[in-house]
């Protein structure tokens, strides 16, 4: 019997077919939730949440991982340095984002969330905040471990840069306006800082984290050795 050849970012198990239509699905759903979210979250200071930033990024990653799995198969292809780039990044986003938020900023937010007397209003915020929050870093953790992920050790140099960009972004925008991006982040004492140094020690753990994990599932299911005799 012949084995199909799984290429990079194929899924592991289930059809291919299924996948490409998950992603196409993920696609729209993806855009939609960046709309939503930005009418949900208006004023000028709330465009800065990570949240937002990381939805941007899910988007891309659908939609470059629908063209990728569309694509001539060419494992060692621009669009797939291009695609692993964008996952690593948006994996790491979504690793601060879920632990940061339940951590230290759920029980507040979803206190002012769940009071608000408009409930149209209410359940449109819950839900986008859920999706932002919770459904977007489970589905890109989900996608590590059920597609043949090749990571590279080398994109923390755009883990660094996405880093050093939303530092002095966050610092500009909150010095400037004399509003915090986010109140427990407002560049003025110990406090601030450590909650930043936080956030930034779990950007960088969801890249290492996931680095790693995407290595040790190569190397179980036999990719790695494969790469090395290609």
């Amino acid at each position: 019997m012949v084995t199909k050849e799984i290429r990079p970012y194929d899924p592991l198990y289930g059809s291919p077919k299924v996948a490409l239509f998950y992603r196409l699905v993920m696609s729209a759903v993806s855009i939609f939730a960046v709309k939503e979210g930005l009418t949900v979250y208006r004023g000028p200071d709330n465009i800065y949440f990570v949240s937002h930033i990381g939805g941007v990024l899910m988007a891309f990653y659908y939609v470059v991982g629908l063209f990728h799995a569309l694509s001539a198969k060419v494992p060692t292809s621009l669009l797939t340095s291009a695609y692993t780039m964008i996952f690593q990044l948006t994996i790491s986003v979504q690793f601060m984002i879920f632990v940061f938020y339940w951590a230290l900023m759920s029980y507040p937010d979803m206190e002012r969330i769940l009071s608000n007397p408009d409930k149209p209003a209410m359940v449109k915020e819950f839900f986008v905040c859920l999706y932002h929050h919770m459904f977007c870093p489970v589905a890109v953790w989900f996608a590590l471990f059920l597609n043949r992920t090749q990571f590279s050790r080398s994109n923390v140099r755009v883990i660094v840069a996405f880093a050093v960009f939303y530092v002095v972004l966050n610092g500009y925008v909150t010095l400037t306006t004399g509003v915090p991006v986010y109140d427990v982040v407002d560049w003025k004492g110990i406090s601030s800082h450590v909650h930043l140094g936080l956030g930034l020690s779990l950007f960088f753990a969801g890249f290492f984290i996931s680095n790693k994990a995407s290595h040790l599932i190569s190397e179980a299911l036999g990719f790695a050795k494969k790469a090395k005799t290609n």
